[in-house]
């Protein structure tokens, strides 16, 4: 497990290490968000210092006007030394299997029953995985206009122009934080189908989740209830069902703006063009400008982006003589995984949307 600043900060996987699962259910919940979703198996947790709250200590001129909490807006500025309060966000969803449908199981063996529980809990967990990662990178809530500090909300301005190397802010380093690459790839509809890639370090330093005091991972349950829902093949009857609740409370910090950045305004839709051949040379530039200039301090990083920008940058550096920019290795005791300039690549189902574009930071 990881100690940070003499706090422990771990993963999701690290809960699960040296335990058994068995009948735990709690556990259970956590390896199905784990293992599917590889934003949450790489993002650091730390417990909330006030409940359900956590104060921040950020020790690196914030150049945007505002941050959000979860809950509420925060005081901007630029000082070079603030602090700032993150409060927990809650989800809440429900597992829910026929009553007689569970029985019928139950009749057959723990071994079917069990199996019926984990094929529902599977389900039950990709809705909350994948709103989990989204609130992670685009910072918003769909029923909450108020959002929160996400990714996106930090790297919302460009300070470095990829076309032609123009440097927008006073700070080199605020440069690398946000890089724009919109007409390094050029073609018809260039915002047709816009995206990112970020490059994030996880750890008390950088970017880290937090969970409320006395509640590791942040996921509660409640026991199984008899309950009942509508009818979905007899409209206007109830048919009789088991409910769990489930719930999962989770803020998200950021200690230093250094410790992540973001290529922004990537059309997807014209980057293997045959006409951007002699582009690409570029767009592989900024991408180890990128990896070169995220602070990495005491914490892992990775880069984050969906499976077409994968696959479209793995042909780009493959048709590239680029030594062993690309590879398959082995990365914080895992077999196998793609790293881009020796930072793991990990997929992300959220990303996969159009993009609106972003503007230039005004130095």
């Amino acid at each position: 497990m990881q100690t940070i600043q003499g706090e422990e900060a771990f993963t999701l996987m690290d809960f699960l290490k040296d335990r058994e699962i068995g009948d735990n259910f709690v556990m259970k919940v956590v390896d199905k968000l784990a293992k599917h979703t590889p934003m949450l198996d790489d993002m650091t947790i730390l417990e909330c210092d006030d409940g359900t709250a956590m104060t921040v200590k950020v020790e690196t001129e914030i150049p945007w006007p505002e941050w959000v909490g979860y809950n509420e807006g925060l005081r901007g500025g630029k000082t070079s030394s603030d602090s700032y309060q993150v409060k927990c966000a809650m989800m809440g969803t429900k597992l829910v299997i026929p009553r007689k449908l569970f029985r019928d199981a139950k009749k057959r063996g723990k071994l079917h029953a069990d199996r019926l529980v984990d094929e529902r809990l599977t389900k039950t967990m990709r809705g909350m995985r994948l709103a989990m990662e989204e609130m992670i990178i685009y910072g918003r809530l769909r029923d909450n206009p108020k959002g929160f500090n996400g990714l996106e909300k930090a790297y919302s301005k460009y300070g470095f122009d990829g076309r032609d190397g123009t440097v927008l802010c006073s700070d080199d380093m605020k440069a690398a934080f946000t890089v724009f690459n919109g007409g390094v790839f050029q073609g018809d509809n260039p915002t047709a189908d816009m995206g990112s890639i970020y490059l994030v370090s996880w750890g008390r330093e950088g970017w880290t989740g937090c969970h409320p005091q006395g509640l590791d991972t942040g996921i509660d349950v409640d026991d199984m209830v008899e309950s009942e829902m509508p009818d979905p093949k007899k409209p206007g009857t109830n048919v009789k069902t088991f409910e769990r609740e489930l719930y999962w409370q989770m803020g998200l910090a950021c200690g230093d703006v250094n410790a992540g950045g973001r290529i922004c305004n990537i059309p997807r839709n014209l980057m293997l063009l045959e006409s951007n051949r002699t582009r690409r040379d570029k767009f592989v530039d900024l991408l180890s400008l990128m990896s070169e200039s995220v602070k990495r301090e005491g914490g892992k990083a990775a880069w984050y982006m969906d499976k077409t920008m994968r696959k479209n940058i793995k042909a780009i550096i493959e048709s590239q003589v680029r030594g062993r920019a690309i590879e398959m290795k082995e990365y914080m005791g895992r077999a196998n995984v793609t790293t881009l300039f020796d930072l793991p690549i990990r997929e992300s189902d959220a990303m996969q949307v159009k993009e609106a574009s972003v503007e230039p930071f005004a130095a």
